[in-house]
């Protein structure tokens, strides 16, 4: 699980490969009609994967990486998030 100011993040590994849930936490779940998204992560490279939003026109990237101190982060949506668990 990954988690930043209003957003976690948990990869699941189904049947059919990665899927990213997000859940808007804090103000921002009060805000919207379901606070709870999954999307299809489609792999670009080990570490690059993608997803669509069905609303969306545009492909979202989503990249995880180590910090040379050894902490995992998951990027996308112009942020970053680091692994709590």
């Amino acid at each position: 699980m990954y988690e930043r100011a209003g957003v976690r993040a948990e990869v699941l590994l189904t049947g059919e490969g990665l899927r990213l849930r997000q859940t808007l936490t804090g103000p921002l779940a009060e805000l919207a009609p379901d606070p709870t998204q999954e999307y299809d992560l489609v792999p670009v490279s080990d570490s690059l994967f993608a997803f669509r939003a069905p609303e969306s026109r545009t492909w979202t990237p989503v990249t995880f990486y180590t910090l040379p101190t050894g902490e995992p982060y998951v990027h996308y949506g112009v942020r970053a998030a680091p692994k709590v668990s």
